[in-house]
């Protein structure tokens, strides 16, 4: 019994290494990467503002749910469509006339802190300036 068993082992061996230590991967076409955009679409983060129906709203803007979308967790796991709530950040993939393809639950984007500064203290009162109202008009 062992005997069919090791000869089936020896023969995925054979046909792997051949693949391995062979030119096979050189027969495969290559692509450019303007090419491989048209291939594999995009993903971009969005926020869901609206859902209802086949209609949702993501950043303002109106796109079309399909009975060919498909849903996913972060982890990639496959989800049911309720499963996709308003008011929370996804991944969605466009396809023709608006519709989406795949829609992928996702934390917030990160803000980078740029143009982030601290405030400064107030000023005391000592430092401030009078304001004066004279004849209708404020000055400092």
């Amino acid at each position: 019994m062992k005997m069919p068993r090791t000869l089936a082992l020896r023969a995925i061996l054979m046909v792997l290494s051949f693949c391995a230590f062979s030119n096979y991967n050189t027969a495969l076409p290559l692509i450019s990467p303007a090419q491989a955009e048209d291939v594999v679409p995009s993903a971009e983060i969005g926020h869901i503002d609206f859902l209802d129906g086949d209609s949702i709203v993501i950043n303002d803007s109106s796109f079309r749910l399909t009975a060919n979308t498909r849903y996913y967790q972060k982890n990639g796991a496959t989800i049911p469509r309720r499963a996709i709530k308003e008011n929370t950040f996804v991944l969605y993939q466009l396809g023709e006339n608006n519709e989406i393809v795949s829609l992928t639950q996702s934390a917030p984007p990160s803000m980078p802190n740029v143009g982030v500064q601290e405030a400064s203290p107030a000023p005391s009162s000592s430092e401030q300036k009078k304001i004066i109202l004279e004849n209708g008009v404020w000055h400092n």
